[in-house]
């Protein structure tokens, strides 16, 4: 049986059509699934689900945030099975990181045959949360949690579908954060002052480290805008060597994983290489 597990929110909402495709083609190709809601799903779930051995294979729909929530419920088991993604959410960062596989059919996932297609990625861990593709404090962390906050709200959410939750993003890195980050600099929080991410790449399986903005600039600018007639940056970061990374302050600071903000911490261990996934996008055109 398959597991398809979704974000309703995904994409500025415009995932129904794609669930609705996805369990009519399903149900032609007579393959048995379970469907939820990423709300509506839990560890609980998971266990009568997964330890039950019905479940071999999970398909994802949604972006980051969607694949983060699902990894952290789903983390007791990622190695035992086979996860698909279907990329539709505003940035979809760590499906663009696996840009140098070839993308399979629906009918070659739901195969009951293994696909050596599929891409082994470390899962790491940050306090008690786990991700597969970034976690970070200072100026990316402050992002994630205005923009996630502006869009709880009716104007927010009006305005990440009217305009595109790309540009909110871009918006409120040049407005909102700078101006925060100055008046924060004076009381020596971590936001005025560092800017520290890990990235893992699938290409080279290990993690890396992004410790300055004009790094990270330069490998958002790689994922985000491929295709992009710009001068050739080189992406600099240096692989992480050492199993944990530790990140004390004396005022709580802003982090975040795979796009979720988490709550203000005062001290972050990040762990490396956890687990490994074997994980694989599903083609745009899956039939």
């Amino acid at each position: 049986m398959l597991l398809i597990i979704y974000n309703k929110a995904a994409g500025n909402g415009k995932i129904k059509p794609v669930i609705n495709r996805l369990g009519n083609d399903l149900n032609d190709n007579g393959t048995p699934f379970a469907i939820f809601e990423v709300n509506q799903f839990s560890r609980e779930t998971a266990g009568e689900l997964l330890e039950a051995g019905r479940i071999k294979r999970v398909l994802i729909c949604g972006g980051d945030g969607t694949i983060n929530r699902v990894i952290n419920l789903l983390i007791d088991y990622v190695q035992d099975i086979e996860f698909g993604l279907i990329a539709c959410g505003t940035g979809n960062l760590f499906a663009r990181s696996l840009k140098d596989s070839e993308p399979i059919s629906l009918t070659d996932f739901t195969a009951e045959k293994y696909h050596p297609a599929f891409r082994e990625v470390q899962v790491g861990q940050a306090n008690t949360q786990f991700f597969l593709y970034v976690a970070s404090v200072g100026l990316t962390a402050d992002t994630v949690s205005a923009v996630e906050t502006f869009r709880d709200t009716s104007i927010g959410s009006f305005l990440f579908r009217f305009l595109g939750g790309f540009t909110i993003y871009v918006l409120t890195f040049f407005t909102v954060v700078p101006g925060k980050s100055l008046f924060k600099r004076f009381y020596d929080t971590p936001e005025s002052r560092a800017w520290i991410r890990t990235c893992a790449d699938p290409a080279r399986e290990d993690f890396s480290l992004f410790s300055d903005l004009w790094s990270t600039i330069v490998h958002y600018r790689y994922m985000l805008m491929p295709d992009s007639i710009l001068p050739e940056w080189e992406c600099n970061h240096t692989p992480v060597t050492t199993d944990e990374y530790h990140i004390e302050h004396k005022y709580p600071f802003s982090w975040q994983v795979d796009g979720v903000p988490q709550q203000k911490t005062q001290s972050l261990k990040i762990g490396f290489h956890y687990r490994t996934m074997r994980v694989q996008t599903i083609h745009p055109e899956w039939d």
